[in-house]
């Protein structure tokens, strides 16, 4: 049984577990990240959990890190990322002082790529397929037929950041862009962004599903609007990159019953006279994985780290 160590790091949470080919996760450690002193306190942060786990699998062959971005996977550097909390003019070399100091091979991309490589991998994605990110910030991961797309020179998307509502003052988005889709369809920002709204900034994203959940009027008439918007922001994407399905995941996707139903409900209307011709409108589902994705992508990576930026790359 061969194993690797996937590592899952975002705004708010780093996830560190030992993946086994098969894709059994045998042990996972949580902790909040360590954004506060910078790339410094990340660093030791990333090598203390990584450590953890070598004393209990010291088997362990690769390192995979599915990261918040931007990001350059290749050259494998962090590019002064949105939601961190600190700025960097430079980038940041993510990928190699982590395998110099562990003396392991890591393979390092963007946590959305990572996500559609797990549903890939474990989950229902086909070849030709997207997994949308909502968590503290927003991530699109594209494969099509099989391979992942990116953009100018390696660069990921990050579709996370598209205008949406340029007109909405009450969304802000620490890209420096106001009204783009994750400054209001990401868990943190749609918090904040009712928050703007109702003058009760301070609640959280749980809170304010929760009382959506027990129906509230207030927080389920926001719940619409946001199933409006992420019909818009889908829209956008489907049209751009028709995919046969697009897949949900992250920490806030467990709200999806006070949208999706609306959203797809709104998507059939977009696409009725294309859908007649031919079949454009993808299945769209809530992730079955738990969570996971992003660890069991990494854990993907990792094994197939000799040739895995030739062999996924358009």
């Amino acid at each position: 049984m061969k194993k690797v160590i996937a590592l899952d790091l975002g705004g708010t949470k780093l996830s560190a577990a030992v993946v086994t080919d098969q894709g059994k996760v045998l042990k996972t450690i949580k902790e909040p990240s360590h954004l506060a002193d910078g790339w410094p306190g990340l660093k030791q942060q990333v090598l203390r959990l990584c450590k953890t786990l070598l004393v209990e699998h010291p088997s362990v062959k690769a390192i995979g890190v599915g990261s918040a971005g931007p990001l350059h996977a290749e050259k494998g550097v962090l590019l002064d990322p949105t939601n961190f909390g600190w700025t960097s003019k430079k980038p940041i070399a993510f990928r190699e002082p982590i395998s110099k100091a562990l003396k392991l091979p890591v393979v390092f991309d963007n946590d959305a790529v990572v996500a559609v490589l797990g549903e890939h991998w474990m989950g229902e994605a086909s070849k030709n397929s997207m997994v949308v990110t909502l968590g503290t910030g927003v991530g699109v991961g594209i494969l099509l037929n099989g391979k992942v797309f990116r953009g100018r020179d390696g660069y990921n998307s990050e579709g996370g950041h598209l205008i949406l509502r340029p007109q909405d003052k009450d969304i802000h988005c620490e890209c420096g862009a106001d009204g783009c889709a994750e400054g209001v369809l990401s868990g943190v920002n749609f918090a904040k962004w009712v928050g703007r709204k109702t003058g009760r900034q301070g609640l959280s994203a749980q809170q304010i599903t929760d009382m959506a959940f027990k129906r509230d009027p207030e927080m389920l008439k926001y719940f619409e609007e946001y199933a409006e918007m992420m019909a818009q922001f889908l829209t956008g994407l489907i049209t751009l990159y028709y995919p046969n399905e697009i897949v949900i995941s992250g920490s806030f996707a467990q709200s999806h019953p006070l949208f999706l139903d609306k959203t797809k409900s709104i998507l059939k209307k977009y696409f009725k006279r294309r859908d007649e011709v031919v079949k454009i409108l993808p299945k769209i589902s809530i992730s079955k994985l738990n969570n996971q994705d992003g660890l069991l992508g990494a854990a993907f990576m990792a094994f197939e780290r000799k040739d895995y930026y030739k062999k996924y790359k358009i």
